[in-house]
């Protein structure tokens, strides 16, 4: 089987995002939904992906498959990306939680990224990349990051995704973590940093604010420039709103 151009994209895609939805893979590589199935369903027969049922909640709508990369796929992603086989093959096997909540998680990071890639000058980089980026080691590890530029302006974005689970003291943790990395000059190659939380809807957001109020008190002046953080619900996101909003509302600290 000749793996094309398109192919390639596909399976480096579904490798750094690890699962992938029908209608997303649809909306990123292909035109019509005949040669989507097509492409997709000759893949996985030769084992380039992997393919399940993703049993969506009661009253969410019907069941759908979901895709990943699959073990053919493996030395085919280590020379692609300079990376060792082992490395490789370790991401590609790696077993998954069991339940529903992993998975809903995981989509929910791919619909923000799908959401990114129709802004123009969005460059949205996966949880993986941002580890090679920064380093495995390093803390926190954000949902995605986007870097985005609009003539001549450059800002980088941590992106997080709420589906509602987290606790009030868990999400400080995590503003916890952020500061902490600002702070370390060692480890932070940036100057300033956003933060954009994808929730639900607007009573969430009331919700995790109150994590700031509590990591305030623990942080200096200094601190709370070097770092912003916005929250936006996921439909202001489908429509392209989501650096508007910030822009409007212009750059803030992280307790405003």
């Amino acid at each position: 089987m000749k793996i094309t151009k398109r192919d390639k994209e596909i399976i480096l895609t579904l490798y750094k995002q690890r699962f992938l939805k029908t209608k997303h893979l649809k909306e990123l590589f292909f035109i019509c939904d005949n040669s989507a199935w097509r492409r997709l369903r000759e893949l996985t027969g030769e084992d380039y992906l992997k393919r399940l049922r993703f049993a969506r909640p009661m009253g969410d709508g019907t069941d759908e498959f979901i895709y990943s990369a699959g073990k053919e796929a493996i030395p085919l992603i280590a020379g692609w990306t300079d990376n060792n086989i082992k490395n490789v093959k370790k991401i590609v096997l790696k077993k998954q939680p069991e339940g529903l909540s992993f998975y809903a998680h995981t989509l929910a990071i791919a619909d923000t990224m799908i959401m990114f890639s129709k802004i123009k000058g969005a460059k949205w980089q996966s949880e993986l990349e941002w580890r090679s980026l920064i380093g495995n080691s390093s803390i926190p590890i954000p949902d995605g990051f986007v870097k985005f530029k609009d003539d001549g302006f450059v800002e980088n974005y941590c992106i997080e995704v709420d589906l509602g689970t987290m606790r009030t003291a868990a999400f400080q943790r995590k503003l916890d973590r952020y500061v902490n990395y600002v702070n370390d000059k060692n480890k932070n190659d940036f100057e300033y940093l956003e933060i954009i939380v994808f929730v639900k809807d607007e009573d969430r957001i009331k919700f995790l604010k109150k994590a700031t109020r509590k990591t305030k008190r623990k942080t200096s002046e200094e601190e709370r420039q070097m770092i912003g953080v916005h929250f936006t619900t996921f439909n202001r996101g489908i429509k392209g709103k989501v650096f508007e909003s910030i822009y409007s509302n212009g750059k803030s600290s992280i307790f405003d």
